[in-house]
C-alpha cells in the first residue's frame, strides 16, 4: 500500500532500514522506512517483516493526513470566503 501511495503521489519508493536487538532466540526488530524525504519509525515486532509493515503503517497515515491537512489549507488560501 505505501508504495501504491509513493507511486500515485510521484514521491521517492519505501526504503527499509531493519535492526535486530536481544538474544539471538529471541530477537526484536525495530524498523524506520524513509519515503519522500521523512522517516518514520513503528513499533518493535518478533520478526523483520512485521516491524517493517509496522513502519510502513505509520509512515501510511501520516502522509495521507499530511495530504489532507496540504489539501484543506490550499482550499483556505484559494477560497477563503466560501469556507
Amino acid at each position: 500500500m505505501l508504495q501504491e501511495l509513493a507511486i500515485k503521489e510521484g514521491i521517492t519508493l519505501p526504503e527499509y532500514k531493519t535492526t535486530s536487538n536481544g538474544a539471538s532466540d529471541v530477537p526484536i526488530f525495530s524498523s524506520t522506512v524513509e519515503i519522500g524525504g521523512s522517516s518514520f519509525m513503528g513499533d518493535v515486532a518478533k520478526s523483520k517483516k512485521q516491524a517493517e509493515m509496522n513502519a510502513a503503517k505509520v509512515a501510511w497515515f501520516k502522509l495521507k493526513e499530511s495530504k489532507s491537512s496540504h489539501c484543506c489549507h490550499l482550499l483556505l488560501v484559494l477560497h477563503p470566503l466560501e469556507l
